[in-house]
């Protein structure tokens, strides 16, 4: 898997948010919002995971993702200059509904943002535009775009959500088009944890229009929650 590690200046054992892109994006989409995380004096480590980026040539999607950032929290467990023991999971669009699967499965994850994240991407793949459902058949290596709906009813929180035990941060906004704020609302209601839900009114899809306020709110939150 490949990533950009984005770290504070003159700060040792630093905690790290682990940024997970969405649908069609890639990990160097997020350097900006990994800014809000390093200017609180944690690093951020943004990930092509499986089906990502430059990932997705050699992994296809997948929904196990608490081995995923299993495997990514043994490497930065390893590293001097990192606090392995501090890791939280961020993620956007898809990439939020992979986030809280993760937190699901890896009991280590101290804290997870989901932003704008579909609950059952079984249920709207199929009414997203044909562009959107060619892509997650490429990146889930399915032959046929019927194969890749069977794929996406995989990436579910039903039976999942209840294992989510680390404190969580649902955003969205009530303009989203894509995917529906009542998503976010199921989420936060079923997750186990501490939750939060904050929902901004003129918000769009990953609430791109407002970053001036998502950026901040979540960076804020982590700092809190990993003690950075």
């Amino acid at each position: 898997m490949a990533g950009w590690l984005h770290k504070p200046r003159n700060t040792s054992k630093s905690p790290i948010a682990v940024i997970l892109p969405g649908l069609d994006a890639c990990k160097e989409e997020l350097h900006a919002w990994a800014k809000a995380f390093v200017d609180r004096g944690m690093a951020a480590l943004t990930l092509d995971g499986p089906g990502r980026g430059e990932t997705s040539f050699l992994l296809p999607t997948t929904h196990e993702w608490g081995p995923v950032l299993g495997a990514v929290i043994n490497e930065l467990e390893k590293r001097a200059d990192l606090d392995g023991s501090r890791v939280g999971v961020v993620g956007q669009s898809l990439g939020a509904l992979y986030a809280p699967l993760a937190a699901a499965g890896e009991q280590r994850l101290k804290a997870c943002i989901a932003n704008c994240g579909p609950y059952d991407f079984g249920k709207i793949l199929p009414s997203m535009p044909p562009a959107s459902q060619e892509v997650f058949r490429v990146r889930s290596h399915a032959k046929t775009i019927p194969e890749a709906h069977q794929i996406a009813k995989k990436l579910t929180l039903e039976g999942v959500a209840e294992r989510i035990r680390c404190p969580l941060l649902v955003v969205f906004g009530a303009g989203d088009l894509l995917i529906p704020p009542s998503d976010g609302e199921r989420l936060a209601r079923e997750a186990k944890g501490l939750s939060e839900l904050v929902v901004y009114p003129e918000g769009n899809h990953v609430c791109f229009n407002i970053s001036y306020k998502f950026r901040p709110l979540t960076g804020d939150w982590m700092s809190k929650q990993l003690e950075a």
